[in-house]
């Protein structure tokens, strides 16, 4: 009789799933223990004493520990079987085709046992042990026992009072990285915290709060120290979390929402889910090298969450991961497990892969397939053109916001002197002694109030880390200078815009243009500002130009001149990349 397959070769190429790491490896063992009920779990850490050339202390087993509903013997025994598992469909909940407890478990160890029990001292264990299955070719598990568990996890289980649940141990840790507690502790609290956000956080909605510790045990069997883990949010939107110096605060505020219809391969109407949300103008004000601007960074992307579990947080190609300002927003798209097929979640689910930013080719192809039947691959293509386009906008807008916080704070006065506005107002004073421009004139009939308001409106469009009073403050000192370079955003070609607003000439810089993306916005952050400065008397001379000429060429012309001009800087910036 032919076999399908080989045990030990087979085992061989599982254990070879591909997770990312031991701590993601780990996160496959808690999704069970989340869908068992359990309200609390705990990672143990055993350590032994390894000299090399010096005596170090290194890991040598791990065991997850849980309170959740746990196992009765015959399901035990089944446990570790490949293509058998109690989710089999993959249709609900954090598990997928039964793979996570055994894939992940031999992808870190050669031997697992497991221990179960569903009232306290009714307790079975079985195990797989990979070097056992190689020697002998056997395609058969052995059948759980009733055991007593060792004294050196009872006491883990003692203090925790777990009256039922299940104990996973990994032994002949061949292929654990990293090796040290310190070490892998840090990569729990780094991937763990944040795959685990919605069960970690007070906010049930979409994930009721379980408790999950680390616990690392010495070699003399001592609990060393024990972590409790803490929400990592991308959105910045929910507590208690691990965002140093706010663990109690919500840093984000919500910026936009999306509900997204989707007909699933069964017909079922699911719902996709998307949440923006952006840094408050004060946490951005941080700055990028303090520690929560550190702690931002490494939230950088867009985060896909399954039934309220992390894959990945990933820019997809939708904005540039280099940009230190990008990190002060975030994007996630919740989604059910039944559209696992339409977004590519593999078996070990270690992220997306039928979804990214979407190039014209692509986009057209799907196009065609929604057009062309109402398949579940038209359903699908639906769905990804749907989110592509709330994503991309989502993302121009928080890209927007963040460029225009702050706009110009890098170019105010240093060392006391003059600002290029103030230079540039002392200059043409005296070069235009007398001359009559369209801003002398709408000014004429305005009050220094009304003109103070109207520069403040100006302010507060260009920077909207401005509140009202920091505007009116700004808008006083200020009010003098005949031209104000300012931003703002729109569609279309022109890169410079001319607006008379209080004693001065406007000049509205575009954030949408090339220029600015490519040119405009790098100089204003450059260290050396004489670069920026210069380019900015460029345009106040074009907009001090304007202003003199208003009354003497029709204003058409202008718009026609910033239009043309625009088109020529958009075609150049592409030639200079």
């Amino acid at each position: 009789m032919n076999r399908i397959a080989n045990p030990a070769l087979m085992i061989k190429m599982l254990r070879d799933a591909g997770y990312k790491n031991t701590s993601y490896a780990v996160a496959e063992l808690v999704d069970n223990s989340i869908e068992a009920k359990a309200k609390n779990i705990s990672i143990a850490l055993y350590e032994e004493n390894v000299t090399n050339v010096r005596t170090q202390k290194l890991i040598n087993e791990i065991a997850i520990f849980d309170d959740g509903e746990g196992m009765a013997p015959d399901i035990l025994g089944r446990c570790l079987s490949f293509g058998w598992g109690t989710r089999l469909d993959g249709a609900t909940g954090l598990g997928k085709f039964g793979f996570g407890l055994k894939g992940a478990s031999i992808s870190q160890a050669r031997r697992i046992e497991i221990f179960s029990w569903q009232k306290e001292g009714d307790v079975h264990m079985t195990y797989l042990d990979c070097d056992e299955i190689a020697q002998t070719e056997s395609d058969v598990l052995p059948e759980p026992v009733a055991v007593t568990i060792p004294q050196k996890y009872s006491k883990i289980l003692k203090t925790n009072n777990f009256n039922s649940g299940t104990l996973i141990v990994w032994k002949n840790l061949d292929r654990l990285n990293p090796k040290k507690s310190s070490t892998l502790i840090n990569h729990l609290n780094k991937d763990m915290c944040r795959i685990f956000r919605h069960f970690l956080d007070d906010n049930d909605v979409y994930g009721t709060r379980r408790k999950i510790s680390v616990n690392v045990v010495d070699p003399k069997g001592s609990n060393d120290q024990q972590i409790m883990l803490k929400a990592n949010d991308p959105l910045y939107l929910y507590k208690p979390n691990n965002l140093p110096g706010f663990e109690n605060e919500a840093t984000n505020l919500l910026d936009d929402e999306a509900f997204i219809n989707v007909i699933d391969q069964d017909g079922v109407e699911r719902v996709v889910h998307i949440i923006s949300s952006i840094a408050k103008p004060e946490i951005q004000m941080l700055g990028g090298s303090s520690e929560l601007g550190k702690h931002y960074a490494n939230n950088n992307g867009i985060s896909f969450v399954r039934a309220g579990r992390e894959l990945e947080l990933d820019i997809k190609g939708f904005f540039n991961n280099s940009e230190p300002r990008y990190r002060w927003f975030g994007i996630e798209i919740r989604f059910e497990p039944q559209l696992d097929e339409y977004f590519g979640v593999p078996n070990n689910k270690q992220g997306v892969r039928n979804f990214k930013n979407f190039d014209e080719a692509e986009i057209d192809d799907l196009l065609e397939q929604v057009e062309n039947s109402d398949s579940i691959d038209s359903r699908a293509a639906k769905m990804k053109l749907d989110i592509h386009k709330c994503i991309t906008n989502m993302v121009k807008k928080n890209i927007s916001t963040v460029q225009g916080r702050g706009a110009g704070r890098r170019t105010k006065k240093t060392g006391g002197g003059p600002s290029p506005a103030e230079k540039f107002t002392k200059e043409v004073e005296e070069i235009d002694v007398g001359e009559k421009t369209r801003s002398n004139i709408e000014a004429e009939n305005k009050s220094i109030e009304q003109k103070v308001l109207e520069l403040a409106e100006i302010k507060m469009n260009s920077d909207s880390s401005l509140d009202k009073g920091s505007a009116i403050e700004i808008a006083k000192l200020e009010l003098s200078n005949v031209i104000h370079i300012e931003e703002s955003s729109w569609p279309g070609d022109t890169f410079l815009d001319v607006d008379y607003k209080a004693n001065s000439a406007i000049g509205l810089i575009n954030r949408r243009h090339a220029f600015f993306t490519e040119f405009y916005d790098g100089l204003r952050h450059q260290e050396d500002q004489k670069g920026f400065e210069a380019l900015k008397l460029v345009l106040m001379a074009f907009v001090r130009c304007e202003d003199v000429l208003q009354h003497r060429v029709d204003p058409k012309a202008f718009d026609l001149i910033r239009s043309k001009w625009g088109e020529y800087l958009r075609n150049l910036s592409k030639m200079v990349n």
